[in-house]
């Protein structure tokens, strides 16, 4: 008898509470609230991921997912942080806790329709935690993210493509630009190598013709005239002699600038040359081009030297020893 009174008085109190519960619930403006009962909640989460808001106080604070895996894990993201833990169904309640903690927390899950559209909802002392509206499978969830990857490669691919199409099109562009420059540099030299050339042919004939005309008026001159003409842009020669004479090498330097001679650097006129007392050079024209004989008498030392300036050889004689030149 008193068992009997115990569990009327405890179905009384379950009643009650649910029902204060739906109450309260519906005074929120959801209609067609229902309860979910243990395989019904199973049956909505159990697999799938359920997207919706996380509100405090009736004000909603985010954008949450939540992701209920058949093995009795979940992942929540909310915003921009994401937490995991594990779930279960009791006492026809939803419970849950983080992977760090140690107790479950257990919460009454609803649903609601509201313009045909189905919401779901988890809550706890009488105020709605959560609010879903949209229900997926993993598989779906699988399907989806694979459709978005396979998607996002055809897009990759796609821009790769035309990143390579952009890439050839500048490889071409600039191997058409570097021929034409390339044809440009050739057709300029082809035309500098016409003009050397036919600057060079032109200076060729005019020296030629200059040449010619040198010729034919040296050829009309009498030999002297000739000689005067040729000393007249005569290129100055020099020569530095070594003449080995008895064991011994003598050097000296030699010049001719088609109108007087040097010595050792010091001028010296065709002619007879009174340098000092005691010192006297004679220099003799003598048969053939550029050809002399210096005659240097320093009273103790005479040198008799024969100097071809055209051909750049030097023959000295020292009292009958005679020392031929090594000139350059």
């Amino acid at each position: 008898m008193v068992q009997n009174q115990l569990k009327k008085f405890v179905s009384f109190v379950l009643i009650f509470l649910s029902f204060n519960i739906n109450a309260s619930i519906f005074q929120l403006g959801i209609p067609n609230l229902t309860q979910l009962d243990k395989s019904e909640i199973i049956e909505l989460i159990s697999g799938n991921q359920l997207t919706g808001f996380q509100l405090f106080d009736g004000e909603i604070e985010g954008l949450v997912i939540q992701t209920f895996y058949k093995n009795g894990e979940y992942k929540i993201i909310f915003e921009e942080s994401v937490y995991e833990g594990f779930w279960k169904v009791k006492n026809n309640k939803y419970c849950s806790k983080k992977k760090t903690s140690r107790h479950y927390y257990c919460f009454y899950w609803y649903t609601g329709s509201i313009e045909s559209e189905t919401f779901a909802y988890i809550v706890e002392d009488e105020e709605v935690i959560y609010q879903f509206h949209a229900f997926k499978s993993l598989i779906q969830v699988n399907q989806e993210k694979k459709k978005i990857e396979e998607e996002n490669f055809k897009i990759a691919i796609s821009k790769r493509k035309e990143e390579v199409k952009k890439i050839t099109i500048a490889r071409i562009a600039k191997e058409e630009k570097r021929k034409a420059e390339e044809a440009k540099r050739i057709a300029d030299a082809k035309k500098a190598e016409e003009k050397r050339k036919a600057e060079e042919a032109k200076r060729i004939a005019d020296a030629k013709k200059a040449e010619e005309k040198r010729i034919k008026i040296i050829n009309s001159m009498t030999p002297k005239d000739r000689e005067r003409e040729r000393l007249k842009n005569f290129q100055t020669v020099y020569m530095n002699c070594t003449y080995p004479v008895n064991g011994t090498n003598l050097s000296y330097s030699w010049a001719y600038d088609g109108k007087k001679l040097y010595w050792e650097g010091a001028p010296i006129n065709i002619g007879t040359n009174n340098i000092d007392q005691g010192f006297t050079i004679n220099v003799i024209k003598v048969p053939g081009k550029d050809k002399f004989q210096i005659n240097i008498d320093m009273t103790l030392w005479i040198y008799n030297f024969e100097n071809d300036f055209y051909n750049r050889n030097s023959v000295i004689d020292f009292y009958g020893m005679k020392g031929f030149g090594n000139c350059y």
